[in-house]
């Protein structure tokens, strides 16, 4: 392998012009590709075809209605929602469902049909009468009646009466999803803002999962615009400062530019949709290809300074770093494909479009940069001198206390470890987002005067046409219900029991003690039957109860507990159900917030399956490139290292790991392996092809390498500070984490490895 670098050196200084060329025009036709590119919001992308929890949504949404819901709450400053004010500001919004785009409709108190006995029949009659709203309304009895249903209370109206909402549903077709979104979500705040302006007295708050789509997409709308272009401002700036001139940090510009519109534009040209996950594979690459340059030019810059002419010093950087470089990104290529066993679609797109980044990375620094430099001939650097001493008295010290610094350096890596039983898995996708954000805001303020902002749902299945009717069928249902209720993650259940015990009230003079479920499956059929028949056009039940009556649904309201609540909840149901039910009846829990607590769990135990095999294959090229098992095994300690201190400290200090952390392990993988395979490298050089003792082929490794490596630390830590800075938890928590695990990576290469490196010497040393 070492003839084959030196004859890619020689090749790339005697054809430097033209294979700079042809790299501009790869990168051109790649890039092309941006045009293609398309974008979603759609929380569904992160889910596969066969993830269980979403099968389970879309059998329920075939068996019943497929609706994204926007909810306004309502908050009149009186405190009273049975106020003429506050009724006709209801009113008025829910009126008003035909105006917004995709709408099929709205709910409120002011559309709700309650049942009332005519004779031997049953009407269902507007608990808000129609026509104008005034005083002379029997507003406290309508109030009493509204608080007495269990239908509306925790769901449309606060138990103490002064909190309301209108709950909106729409069915969008899913072409342009972002465009779709922005239209509901514009129209509707349109539709607020007129009701607010005639009743200034109220407060509304817009949330659901109309609004959270937004959210998701204006975050990361902000994050592209403002935050990425911020990273890579702060991240060549420091470049420009390490390399005192533009020459240097020019070409690593053009070189990062290319991959990283090279990376993107293959995306488009594959017909690859981006998502929140994987558009931050463009940051990503620029680390990796910012490394890349960095140890090229830090060579060069050596050379030059040690007094080779430019061309000499070109061909030494490429002839020593050729194989380091190319380690390197083939293992973090590997690292990045391991990702493929990811259950989440947007992070394999992830996985695949930074594989083919590094690997235009690696092209480009190898085959531009030559070229780049051999035509803008760099100044001296601030490479050399300096900072090359302050490294060789760093690897005295560390030699002079080889075993203090072992031992400081294990038990902080042991303490930091012992954090990782801390961290439970899953997110809370209302804190996503800033405390500040609308959305977010609204959410609390509603989930904490109104109703639960997470939820779940099942769908129960009869075995036959009209099934539901059935007394055994609905009595099991009920029991169900009721111990849902009892659970105290629950705010509220919605079911057919809750109709069917008041129309069997009803039907038996308004007596509270037949507030129970009818004992035949005729009357049952026939109280639904009445009631559904004298419901107005446009009113139906078919959120509660599909068309055939072979099924149900029941939709539990929960507070904002932690995925991990959210898990054991679906898991205590799918256990009492199992218990209590005969097969056909037993339903899964679906939902939003049952599919986002188990996709980060999946996906992280996934994604560790996949970095163990991409670590298996990594660790087999660095023995066969290192040709020794001994430092090949030793390695892995420092290659190990950080992930799982860095995870540790994680656990002390958040404890909760989403679906943005399960990137870290690979992304930080590629970076810790550089750092590893760069000091190896150089450490092996100097003892094979220099013949220098361990001591000396440590200060060697460490005055050659540890500037480049500390450059590159620096700027890679500044760029994810930035992202840190990111009102948007799914970024933010990965710059912080990043951040942390780079230098814990530094760390262990600078104190950890070298204490190894000088054992493994004296085992191999003759007694």
């Amino acid at each position: 392998m070492k003839a084959l670098f030196q004859a890619w050196a020689d090749l790339a200084l005697r054809r430097s012009t033209p294979l700079a060329w042809a790299c501009l025009l790869l990168a051109a036709v790649a890039t092309a590709g941006l045009g293609r590119l398309e974008f979603t919001t759609d929380y569904r992308a992160y889910f596969s075809d066969d993830n269980p929890e979403l099968a389970a949504l879309e059998k329920l949404e075939r068996n019943f209605s497929r609706a994204e819901t926007l909810l306004v709450t309502v908050a009149p400053a009186s405190g009273e929602v049975f106020s003429v004010d506050t009724l006709t500001a209801v009113r008025a919004l829910t009126d008003a469902w035909s105006e917004l785009p995709y709408s099929k409709g709205s709910f409120s108190i002011s559309s709700y049909y309650e049942a009332r006995a005519l004779d031997d029949d049953i009407i269902a009659a507007p608990l808000v009468p129609e026509g104008p709203i005034s005083d002379a309304l029997p507003l406290s009895d309508m109030r009493a009646r509204a608080l007495d249903e269990p239908r509306l209370v925790h769901g449309v109206i606060a138990p103490d009466g002064d909190v309301t909402g209108v709950v909106f549903y729409f069915e969008l077709p899913h072409d342009k999803p972002a465009q779709e979104i922005g239209a509901v979500a514009d129209a509707a705040r349109a539709l607020v803002a007129r009701v607010q302006t005639a009743h200034p007295q109220i407060s509304f708050h817009l949330s659901g999962l109309i609004l959270f789509n937004e959210a998701m997409g204006g975050a990361i709308e902000n994050n592209a615009s403002t935050l990425y272009p911020l990273a890579y401002l702060v991240m060549f700036t420091l470049l420009a400062l390490f390399f005192r001139g533009a020459s240097a940090m020019a070409g690593t510009l053009l070189v990062t530019l290319m991959a990283v519109g090279t990376t993107m534009g293959m995306a488009g040209w594959l017909g690859i949709t981006l998502t929140a996950a994987s558009i931050t594979a463009g940051v990503i690459v620029l680390t990796l290809c910012i490394a890349d340059c960095v140890h090229l030019l830090a060579t060069y810059s050596s050379q030059r300074a040690a007094g080779d002419p430019p061309d000499q010093a070109l061909h030494s950087s490429l002839r020593i770093n050729g194989q380091a470089i190319f380690l390197t990104s083939l293992t973090t290529a590997l690292g990045f494909l391991g990702m493929n066993f990811s259950d989440s679609p947007p992070f394999r797109d992830l996985g695949n479009i930074v594989a083919i980044g590094v690997l235009a990375a690696w092209l480009f620094t190898i085959a531009f940069l030559p070229g780049w430099l051999r035509w803008s001939v760099p100044g001296r650097s601030a490479l050399a001198g300096n900072p090359k001493r302050m490294m060789l008295t760093f690897a005295d010290f560390v030699i002079r206390h080889r075993r203090g610094v072992f031992a400081t350096s294990l038990a902080a890596l042991l303490a930091l470890t012992a954090g990782l039983p801390r961290n439970s898995f899953g997110d809370n996708y209302i804190a996503f987002f800033a405390e500040d954000n609308a959305f977010r805001q609204a959410s609390e303020f509603t989930n904490e005067n109104l109703t639960g902002m997470q939820y779940m749902e099942f769908g129960v299945y009869a075995p036959e046409s009209g099934g539901v009717y059935e007394p055994e069928y609905l009595q099991r249902l009920n029991a169900f219900v009721e111990w849902l209720r009892a659970q105290p993650e629950v705010v509220k259940v919605s079911s057919l029991i809750d109709l069917m015990k008041r129309l069997n009230e009803t039907m038996n003079g308004g007596d509270a003690a037949h507030y129970t479920l009818p004992d035949a499956r005729e009357l049952a059929a026939q109280y639904l039957l009445f009631y559904e028949m004298s419901l107005p056009s446009g009113v139906d039940l078919t959120h509660l109860v599909n068309l055939e009556k072979t099924a149900t649904r029941v939709t539990v309201q929960l507070s904002t507990p932690g995925s991990d609540k959210v898990r054991e909840l679906a898991q205590r149901a799918a256990g009492w159900q199992q218990q209590h039910w005969p097969e056909h009846m037993y339903s899964p829990a679906s939902g939003v917030s049952v599919m986002f607590a188990n996709i980060a769990l999946r996906n992280f135990s996934s994604m560790l399956v996949g970095t163990a095999i991409a670590f298996a294959v990594i660790c087999v090229l660095l023995l066969l490139a290192f040709r020794s098992i001994r430092l090949g095994a030793i390695s892995l300690i420092p290659n190990l290292a950080p992930a799982l201190a860095g995870f540790g400290l994680w656990g002390y200090l958040v404890g909760q790991v989403g679906m943005s952390l399960s990137v870290v392990v690979s992304l930080t993988l590629g970076i810790v392996v550089d750092d590893t395979i760069h000091f190896l490298s150089r450490y092996a050089r100097a003892r094979r092809e220099l013949g220098l003792s361990a001591e000396d082929a440590l200060r060697e490794a460490f005055a050659s390498v540890g500037v480049a490596l500390w450059i590159t630390s620096c700027v890679l830590i500044a760029g994810f500070v930035v992202l840190a800075q990111s009102n948007f938890a799914l970024t933010s928590d990965l710059g912080v984490l990043a951040s942390v695990i780079v230098v814990l990576a530094l760390a262990a290469d600078f104190l950890l490895l070298p204490p190894l490196l000088l054992w493994l010497d004296r085992l191999k040393a003759p007694r």
